[in-house]
């Protein structure tokens, strides 16, 4: 059977709104419209031989051989790697930072404000009998 160039181009268009059929397909190489990513530089530590390519993952890591603790909690003066250890301490309700509200009359600490208010107002009711 043959077709005229009429027929073959009606013949390609109607067949240009059907889906391809299931299976793979190979469509050049796979890298077209893919930028080229060369593999970043990794760090490596000066103590060890430790590397990552995360800068942040890497002074984390030199705070283990330099005893560095920048992140400090102002309550107890206690000293963290990182800011996330520092947030974890802090919302321990066991520690005493998590009161820094304290009593001026006894050793009570409170979270805040407002309960050590409540517990000066009962101290002064059960002080005035």
């Amino acid at each position: 059977m043959s077709c005229n160039p009429s027929q073959l181009t009606l013949l390609l268009f109607f067949f240009s709104f059907l889906p391809f059929p299931p299976g793979p397909r190979i469509v050049g190489d796979g890298t077209a419209g893919k930028p080229s990513q060369e593999p970043a530089p990794r760090l490596v530590c000066q103590f060890c031989n430790y590397s990552t390519v995360y800068t942040t993952t890497m002074v984390r890591h030199v705070r283990t051989h330099t005893g560095e603790r920048p992140y400090r909690c102002v309550s107890c003066e206690k000293g963290f790697t990182t800011k996330q250890q520092l947030e974890k301490h802090c919302s321990q309700p066991s520690k005493p930072c998590f009161k820094p509200f304290a009593c001026s009359y006894c050793p009570e600490r409170f979270p805040s404000d407002a309960l050590l208010s409540r517990h000066r107002c009962m101290r002064n009711t059960f002080s005035s009998y």
